[in-house]
């Protein structure tokens, strides 16, 4: 269960091909520039509750970026991560767990899920087709647990 404590932060830039936001969840533990194409945003195309996490941060993108253009977000995003110290710890799909060493017990858990933004016929219609309809953004979902892992605890995950 995540319970993120979640901080969103823009800083202006007028160059639109360096990262001019970022996105910082739990004071700075996470943080992480918005790639140039994909923009912040409140609205994360599924509803939170349902994965027990109180408050998230998103990043959307256009769709046609992917399916049309072949951009491989997760890749860029996912390399993004990992230059800020957060690495692989599992998933499959479209939902991802990283961890962020704090010593050699002890480690911060970020989830990190794909989704796209549409009503939940819509949504249901591109998972079951991949016909996108009037879809036209995915978002990247992050939360981070508010405490960190340690031991055992560490390692079930």
């Amino acid at each position: 269960m995540l319970v993120p404590a979640i901080f969103l932060t823009a800083c202006s830039n007028s160059s639109t091909s360096e990262i001019s936001e970022k996105l910082s969840l739990k004071n700075g533990v996470f943080e992480i520039g918005v790639l140039p194409g994909s923009f912040a945003t409140d609205e994360c195309g599924i509803d939170i509750s349902r994965f027990e996490i109180e408050e998230v941060t998103c990043v959307a993108f256009p769709l046609s970026s992917k399916m049309e253009e072949g951009k491989n977000w997760d890749t860029e995003y996912l390399t993004a991560l990992d230059a800020n110290g957060w690495k692989w710890a599992g998933g499959e799909g479209n939902a991802y767990y990283l961890e962020k060493p704090q010593s050699n017990e002890c480690s911060y858990s970020l989830f990190m899920m794909g989704w796209v933004q549409g009503s939940e016929e819509e949504v249901q219609n591109y998972f079951n087709t991949g016909e996108r309809g009037s879809i036209e953004n995915q978002t990247y979902i992050f939360g981070i647990d508010d405490n960190l892992k340690c031991g055992d605890e560490r390692r079930a995950e």
